[in-house]
C-alpha cells in the first residue's frame, strides 16, 4: 500500500465499542499520565453454571491524539516536521 495524505487523517471520532480512555499516573514521576484504553468484558459462565464477573482489562492507547474524544488535533498539528515537508 502506498500511503497518500487522506491515510494519514483519523477515519473516524468515534470511541471504541465497551472502551474509554483513562489516564495513569506514573509511580516514579506522578505528573506524567500515561494513556491507557480501559476495555469493559463480559462476564464469564463457570463450568457449574455462575456467572462470574470480569474486572476491565487496560491496555497502553496508542492511538495518540485522536483517542482523545475532546482532541480536534490533525497531522499537521501532530507533527510539526510533516507539515514543514508539505504532507
Amino acid at each position: 500500500m502506498i500511503a497518500n495524505k487522506e491515510s494519514f487523517e483519523p477515519h473516524s471520532g468515534e470511541q471504541l465499542p465497551k472502551s474509554k480512555r483513562v489516564y495513569v499516573a506514573g509511580k516514579i514521576h506522578p505528573d506524567i499520565h500515561v494513556p491507557m484504553r480501559e476495555i469493559e468484558l463480559t462476564a464469564t459462565k463457570s463450568f457449574n453454571g455462575q456467572i462470574e464477573a470480569n474486572e476491565p482489562v487496560r491496555v497502553y492507547d496508542c492511538s495518540g491524539p485522536w483517542g482523545d474524544p475532546v482532541s480536534k488535533g490533525t497531522v499537521k498539528k501532530a507533527c510539526p516536521r510533516c507539515a514543514a515537508i508539505g504532507f
